[in-house]
């Protein structure tokens, strides 16, 4: 825990705005978008060495994913590039910029981290796994 905390004073703060700053121009592009959406996914990591969950089990039904415990399954390609394109990119944005500002506050830290690891789902609607 102490490791991470110097991490983040030392090296995470500005790592972590170079990294989402280039996740989110790759995130702007057609063909970066995989990409972006995969460095935002790991952000939490680059910002704090939080270890990154890799773990999952699904259960499939008729060859999609079943729902779990109440969670809906996920909308259809096209309605979710759709919403990028009119609304995403711009609310991830905001949320980047409000997650990074709580992220160099001590006190902010938890929220910045959780808003932040939500910028996929924000911004493509796309569940993290």
């Amino acid at each position: 825990m102490i490791a991470r905390g110097i991490w983040y004073l030392l090296i995470g703060w500005w790592l972590g705005a170079i990294w989402t700053i280039l996740a989110y121009l790759f995130c702007l592009t057609i063909i970066g978008l995989p990409l972006g959406t995969i460095m935002f996914n790991t952000l939490p990591k680059v910002l704090t060495l939080k270890p990154t969950e890799t773990e999952q089990i699904q259960t499939m039904v008729d060859g999609r994913p079943a729902t779990v415990s109440g969670v809906p399954e996920e909308l259809p390609f096209l309605l979710r590039a759709i919403y990028f394109f009119l609304i995403g990119w711009y609310v991830a944005g905001y949320a980047i910029l409000v997650g990074y500002i709580l992220c160099l506050t001590v006190i902010g830290i938890p929220a910045g981290l959780w808003i932040l690891n939500r910028i996929p789902l924000l911004m493509t609607l796309k569940r993290a796994y």
